[in-house]
């Protein structure tokens, strides 16, 4: 079984965000695909995970958590940084 989230995130700088965290991207879990992309709105991100057991679903969690929170930072440094 494949569990997905998938992730529409608003933004003026969709560019600049999907540049920064793709890099991260190289070293997946096994069963994990992280697909990325610029759309209307912004970033659409789709991370999927194979299903092996419970540790799966914290993985695929703590990924989410993880690609969230590298775009607020993200978000918070071009902010400031037009700014200047």
């Amino acid at each position: 079984m494949i569990q997905r989230i998938r992730l529409e995130i608003s933004t003026e700088n969709p560019s600049e965000i999907l540049n920064a965290i793709q890099v991260d991207n190289v070293e997946l879990p096994e069963g994990m695909t992280i697909e990325m992309k610029e759309n209307e709105k912004g970033v659409e991100i789709i991370v999927e995970m194979r299903y092996t057991d419970p540790r799966s679903i914290l993985t695929l969690r703590n990924t989410v958590d993880e690609i969230l929170e590298h775009v607020e930072m993200l978000e918070r440094v071009l902010k400031s940084d037009s700014k200047l």
